[in-house]
């Protein structure tokens, strides 16, 4: 069912074991003072036989990894309910911020549902950031969900969803296959915890209708399995997104059973669109040899032939701020098609010697967090190095979409082939003159950025987060934070659950447009110090509107570290 309340419309599927019916929800979500992790979340529910209010302060939630296909949960227990918020993540989707999952346990009553902020009406042409732009768009995420199977028991169920909507026919279709089903109630006698074999048993293909105006959906359910198991039911859905713009979220819940054998299915799901995988950004400035931040870091035990798991190591890590033996090019050439466009990275400092140049070679992509990206990679990838350059993500929302034109980044790493790797980042652009610099007022700046995280048992992580900067051209000061750090292993499985989130604080050099900063963890953190080095970019002859910067914390050979590179724009 669909309801809506001044956080906004709610989705929500609720199931008691013994009754299957529908009931009256409200979530909400109050930020007491503003700051993270003061928030507070209210759940109230109607299941016909009784009323519950819940209340659930986040300073009392614990976060843990989440099984399956989760990314990570945060979960309260007070020993008669269980109430989780769920997350995912997944490199090439935005990651969700408008719409979110909800589990309950408590006694006869299991509860999923997904609440969020509705988007505003669809445009006849879809924003840059989508893969498609003709009315169409596709949407990737997870289900969560539980099964009754025909031995009355409870199982948990936990999958992927693929989701299709055609925004000029108002038609949506998609696929929810699952992977594992769990049991929750008492294992049977003589029988195991999971259902083997039974991924057909709970996948199931829905059609529905959309209303373009709500941006809400409703339609039909049927599994995939035999005949004898079959289920059928309801699928009932919302698109999420900001204000007034299209939808970037979706999210779903569905109802399906077979009353002839006892069988049934209930859950949610919810999803990110597909980011573009070609560029469309603006018009690129040519660059000549500019100039930037960087690190570069000497790895070992990394790749596809590398320890994959504990054991790899960083050996040495050099952090630079503008450097002219330190260099990338930008040439556009002719046309303004990706496919002329050429670069080059020179590396010749701190005992690297690194001199490439190179031109489109496939289809530029989306990579953790930037919107494209170009590949570079000699043939049958035996290449001494592999070069990633990337413009800003398509994740900041559209207003920032392709906003970069004079500042890029450049990421560099060995073949993935070698154990031994040099690894690192270079941003360069054109850099702000110290003359257009401004002397008074602010700015703040917000933006992505791309790196590593070794942790002390020796797993190196690729990790992005999200950036703020605020720069006092009065004083010289500038401040800002790292936050919502993502991770994937290095050619293995799995993220870190580490905190990663850290803050940073300096000056402007005096007649320059670069600014150096002491980095510190935040509270809570992995304990880490070290230090920021950024630089200002822009057109000639005016205020900067662009930053780029790069970043090292930890020491090599000495625990945890993570370094890494960045580039903001103005708001």
């Amino acid at each position: 069912m669909i309801t809506r309340d001044a956080t906004g419309l709610i989705t929500m599927s609720v199931t008691p074991r013994v009754a299957n019916g529908p009931a009256n929800i409200q979530f909400g979500v109050k930020e007491d003072g503003g700051a993270a992790g003061d928030e507070l979340y209210r759940l109230q529910h109607d299941t016909g036989v009784e009323t519950v209010d819940y209340l659930f302060d986040a300073a009392e939630a614990d976060d843990v990894a989440a099984a399956y296909a989760w990314h990570k949960n945060r979960r309260w227990d007070d020993g008669t309910k269980t109430f989780e918020l769920l997350e995912f993540d997944q490199t090439g989707f935005n990651t969700l911020d408008r719409v979110h999952v909800l589990n309950l346990l408590q006694d006869d009553l299991a509860m999923v549902g997904v609440f969020g902020t509705p988007a505003g009406a669809q445009p006849a042409i879809l924003p840059e950031r989508y893969a498609r732009d003709n009315g169409y768009a596709s949407f990737h995420g997870r289900a969560v969900g539980y099964y009754q199977h025909d031995n009355a028991r409870l199982y948990r169920m936990n999958g992927f969803l693929g989701l299709s909507a055609n925004f000029q026919l108002n038609l949506v279709e998609g696929l929810i296959t699952s992977d594992t089903l769990e049991a929750i109630d008492p294992v049977p006698p003589g029988g195991g915890r999971f259902i083997s074999g039974c991924g057909l048993c709970t996948s199931f293909e829905f059609d529905a209708v959309l209303n373009s105006a709500a941006m809400t959906f409703q339609g039909t359910a049927e599994s995939v399995a035999s005949a004898t198991t079959k289920l059928t039911g309801t699928v009932d859905g919302m698109f999420y997104g900001a204000s007034g713009e299209a939808a970037d979220e979706v999210g779903l819940n569905f109802s399906l059973a077979n009353d002839l054998v006892g069988i049934r299915l209930f859950g949610v799901a919810a999803g990110a669109h597909v980011l573009a995988p070609r560029p469309y950004l603006t018009p690129m400035t040519t660059v000549l040899a500019g100039q930037g931040p960087s690190i570069m870091m000497k790895a070992t035990g990394v790749g596809i032939f590398g320890t994959r798991g504990a054991g790899s190591a960083i050996t040495s890590a050099y952090l630079s701020n503008t450097n002219p033996n330190i260099t990338g090019s930008f040439y556009p050439d002719a046309t303004s098609r990706y496919q002329d466009d050429r670069f080059s990275f020179n590396y010749n400092a701190n005992g690297f010697a690194i001199n490439e140049h190179w031109m489109f070679s496939s289809d530029p992509n989306s990579s953790n967090g930037f919107g494209t990206v170009y590949l570079y990679r000699q043939p049958n990838g035996t290449a001494l190095y592999e070069f990633e350059h990337h413009n800003i993500g398509f994740d900041l929302g559209p207003s920032l979409a392709g906003a970069l034109d004079n500042v890029f980044l450049v990421s560099i790493a060995g073949s993935y082939m070698s154990a031994n790797q040099d690894r690192g980042f270079l941003v360069f652009g054109t850099q702000t003159a110290a003359a257009d610099m401004p002397t008074s007022g602010s700015a703040t700046f917000e933006g992505v950025s791309k790196g590593y995280y070794l942790d002390a048992a020796g797993r190196l992580y690729l990790t992005d987060s999200k950036l703020e900067m605020n720069a006092n051209f009065g004083t010289g000061a500038v401040s800002g934070q790292a936050t919502d750090f993502r991770s994937r292993g290095d050619y293995f499985g799995s993220s870190t659950f580490d905190a990663l989130d850290f803050d940073f604080a300096g000056s402007i050099a005096s007649g320059t447009s670069t600014f150096s900063a002491a980095a510190t963890s935040q509270a809570g953190g992995v304990g880490l110090t070290g230090r920021v080095e950024g630089a200002f970019y822009g057109a000639p002859g005016v205020a900067p509107d662009e930053v780029g910067l790069a970043y090292q914390l930890g020491t090599p050979g000495s625990g945890s570290m993570m370094a890494g590179a960045g580039l903001l724009v103005k708001d």
